[in-house]
């Protein structure tokens, strides 16, 4: 039987310098967490340090829920929080996977904040220059095993 992992964490990267130690002490923590061989179930925020005024920043930061039912949504800062480290989350639509959820709020004083929560398997890929860390969807159509019977309790418990 796959494990399930839940894991609930804020990385709040607006404190802290690109690049430095606690930056990627935060991204040991995040590749720790995806190389588990298990369905994970995550409400985490990212929070990040950036100027709204920015000319690209409502392009890398698009309010509300961010949906694709195929390509993945890259959090575009992380090149600037840690050059070596991507991120993507392939959402999925809502229908077929009503837990998940992916979406950029703002925080005090603008500082943009992404949300991402429901069930996902992950995959920590190494390139020559970064790791690659991917989150795909889990659903209800064949993806959640039958165990996971009162998803509320466990994402409440």
């Amino acid at each position: 039987m796959v494990p399930l992992v839940k894991s609930t964490e804020e990385f709040d990267f607006s404190v802290l310098e690109p690049n430095s130690d606690e930056v990627i002490t935060l991204i040991n923590k995040i590749q720790s967490i995806v190389d588990q061989s298990a369905i994970l179930y995550l409400d985490w925020q990212f929070i990040f340090s950036v100027d709204p005024s920015a000319e690209d920043f409502e392009q890398e930061f698009p309010y509300g829920r961010i949906s694709d039912d195929s390509q993945p949504y890259s959090i575009p800062i992380m090149g600037r929080v840690y050059n070596h480290f991507l991120l993507s989350v392939i959402t999925g639509s809502p229908e077929r996977y009503p837990f998940n959820c992916v979406s950029c709020n703002y925080a005090v004083a603008d500082r943009p904040v992404i949300s991402i929560k429901g069930f996902y398997a992950g995959s920590k890929i190494q390139v020559p220059t970064a790791n690659d860390v991917e989150l795909r969807p889990l659903g209800l159509y064949g993806h959640l095993p039958s165990s996971i019977v009162n998803l509320e309790e466990m994402a409440n418990g």
